[in-house]
């Protein structure tokens, strides 16, 4: 396996068997995975730990969003398993963010470790503009909005966000020093939408300076994910290899 593996395999399945055959076959190949709300609910911190045990990094995703003490208090039985990211919504306001910060700022120190990281989401690949402003009232543009929450993580000490590929630019271009973007919304082809609205190939989010790609469904619904995977890292080899 590379040092730097920019995919993560989104496990967005109902059932935690199998999420863990997909990430058995897959883990010889791509090293780091995403556990969503729905994987988790139905598997909770097993699935973390099974996930572990056969040697690959986790993202839980959980988008957590609640008053600071709850976020706290659950983030810190989520840091006893040792994850490699944790997502927390922006939107949950600066006393939330930095009291996250702090005790997982606290967790790295004590445990000599740079992870987890602790990434804002921004707004949702399946937010267009009509649903910003219908849905929460927001009279700023969508990237106007992403980029006011994205400065508000940096501001209280996250280390990246989440964001989709459209933005990915804009918040390299404006944000005062480099964080982490990691990015959902990427489809090898970018007629098929989904559910998400805000979409880029591979190769294009990385060319805007995206770090980590999040990608579900073209690998996991896919008759050959091997053959998926291998397509993907052909189109992003020589950008990867530039920023070892």
């Amino acid at each position: 396996m590379r040092k730097f593996d920019p995919i993560i395999v989104a496990l967005d399945f109902p059932e935690e068997k199998r999420a863990l055959e997909i990430a058995e076959k897959l883990a010889p190949y791509v090293k780091n995975f995403k556990v969503g709300l729905e994987l988790f609910s139905v598997a909770g911190p097993n699935i973390v730990k099974a996930l572990k045990e056969i040697g690959t990094n986790v993202f839980i995703d959980l988008k957590l969003f609640d008053i600071p003490n709850t976020v706290v208090r659950t983030l810190d039985r989520l840091l006893a398993l040792d994850p490699f990211m944790i997502t927390l919504h922006i939107l949950g306001g600066e006393e939330m963010l930095k009291e996250s910060v702090k005790l997982v700022s606290q967790f790295k120190e004590s445990n000599k470790s740079e992870h987890p990281y602790l990434l804002g989401v921004t707004v949702l690949t399946s937010f267009n503009e009509e649903t910003l402003r219908r849905s929460w009232g927001i009279s700023r543009s969508l990237p106007e909005q992403v980029l006011f929450l994205a400065q508000l993580a940096q501001e209280t000490g996250l280390d990246g966000v989440v964001a989709s590929p459209w933005e990915i630019e804009l918040l390299r271009n404006n944000l005062r020093r480099p964080m982490l973007i990691v990015t959902p919304g990427i489809r090898l082809v970018k007629e098929k939408v989904d559910d998400q609205q805000r979409i880029m190939t591979p190769r294009e989010a990385m060319e805007r300076g995206a770090d980590y790609l999040v990608i579900g469904r073209p690998i996991t619904q896919s008759s050959d994910p091997f053959q998926v995977i291998r397509d993907i890292r052909s189109q992003i080899e020589d950008i990867v290899e530039n920023r070892i």
